[in-house]
């Protein structure tokens, strides 16, 4: 406070009157640039930030209550004929009876985020928009956007593991991402004064990429799956459940959507057998539609013996053909919740992972066998860098492998 004093001393009571003028001058021009009164309770406003303008309608004699829009112009002009139609249409609206809206639902911002995502064309926001679209509408679409809070957040994510496993933090982290953009945009709009916080809204897991078993232990794992489907032998989804698990382990199709999205007629029978991937983590990527071969020149495969072909009887068709001609759009695997019934299986029986380790068991034999990286990540929907990165272990095992083989021969 003395040092304020020291150098306020110095100056004149004329120059400090002179300096305070000037400021309250700066403050009233920096004010009237960001608000216009449009007289007849419209008022133009940016917030900070934000280079568009907004307008708030208050004509109680009409029946309008404080409604703010957003007009979507730069320019003043432009702005001030936005904000007379908004307030026009309004009154419109209220004189032929049709109720205003008490506010804007979260789908409306969302689509817009979509547009935006899908103008801008980075390669994650294809992955962004997969989020919107099954998660984030499915639980906030018809949500007024002005409600969402905290409290909010905390409840999607206890929604959200009623039915999954708990999040990993990479997917957390991406849905927050997501979630931010599209509130930053309905704040920037004056739709709503502050963003939720979204630390500490669930506990994610800590996902050990790579995790793989051994061939023993595959072996176990599917003894004692036929041990567990024998216990309850009516129980048909065991039998599914049984062949599910050898689809994961024989594709490395992820669990979920992508495997649970496939129907009879992705299978394409021409040269090689392929099934076609549509579902899941892709959709809506470059990856979308991805060919998973599942034979070699139409020979018969483990797939189609041990899992397709059974699927098939299951489901009354005598052959794969017939299905594929009779129900194509049906899908070969009809289970609800396979993790809880993994976590299920998994706690009786003693086993250890889960339903996601097939996919990774797959990944780091197919690299073990010397199959190039460029064609497993075409199988499994993944990038050569993604799998360089988290499948270290298996090419360093292979290279290993390959020295001690070369040293043998050498001796």
């Amino acid at each position: 406070m003395s040092d304020l004093i020291d150098v306020l001393s110095k100056f004149s009571v004329h120059d400090l009157a002179r300096m305070l003028a000037e400021r309250i001058e700066a403050d009233s021009q920096s004010t009237f640039k960001n608000r216009h009164d449009l007289g007849g309770g419209i008022t133009l406003f940016k917030q900070k930030g934000s280079a568009r303008w907004h307008c708030r309608v208050h004509q109680p004699a009409d029946g309008i209550h404080d409604y703010r829009q957003s007009t979507r112009k730069l320019d003043l002009r432009d702005a001030t004929s936005e904000a007379h139609q908004i307030a026009l249409m309004l009154k419109i609206k209220l004189s032929s009876g049709v109720a205003l809206k008490k506010g804007i639902t979260f789908k409306t911002i969302a689509n817009e985020i979509v547009q935006f995502y899908l103008k801008r064309s980075k390669p994650i926001d294809t992955y962004y928009i997969s989020l919107i679209k099954n998660h984030l509408l499915p639980y906030f679409g018809e949500q007024e956007i002005a409600s969402i809070n905290d409290r909010s957040v905390r409840l999607f994510w206890n929604k959200y593991c009623e039915t999954h496993d708990a999040p990993g933090k990479s997917l957390a982290n991406s849905i927050h991402i997501v979630l931010r953009r599209i509130l930053l945009e309905a704040k920037e709009q004056a739709l709503i004064s502050s963003i939720p916080d979204m630390s500490n809204k669930v506990e994610t897991k800590n996902i050990i990429k790579g995790e793989c078993w051994e061939p023993n232990q595959i072996k176990t794992i599917f003894d004692k799956l036929t041990k567990w489907q024998s216990l309850s032998p009516t129980n048909t989804d065991r039998v599914i459940f049984n062949l599910y698990c050898r689809f994961l382990y024989l594709t490395g199709i992820r669990t979920g959507n992508e495997a649970l999205g496939v129907r009879w007629d992705d299978l394409k029978t021409e040269k090689d057998y392929y099934l076609k991937v549509r579902k899941g983590k892709m959709e809506g990527t470059i990856k979308e539609g991805r060919e998973m071969i599942i034979s070699r020149s139409g020979q018969e495969s483990k797939v189609i013996i041990e899992v397709m072909s059974p699927l098939a009887k299951i489901q009354g068709f005598e052959k794969i053909s017939e299905a594929k001609a009779k129900a194509p759009s049906q899908c070969l695997f009809e289970l609800k919740r396979p993790a809880e019934i993994w976590r299920s299986f998994a706690d009786e029986m003693e086993v250890e992972g889960t339903l996601y380790w097939f996919r990774h068991t797959y990944i780091t034999n197919e690299i073990l066998r010397g199959e190039p990286l460029a064609y497993i990540a075409a199988q499994v929907g993944n990038s050569v860098k993604m799998i360089e990165r988290h499948y270290s272990h298996a090419t360093m095992r292979r290279i290993r492998t390959a020295e001690l083989d070369r040293n043998k021969k050498d001796k």
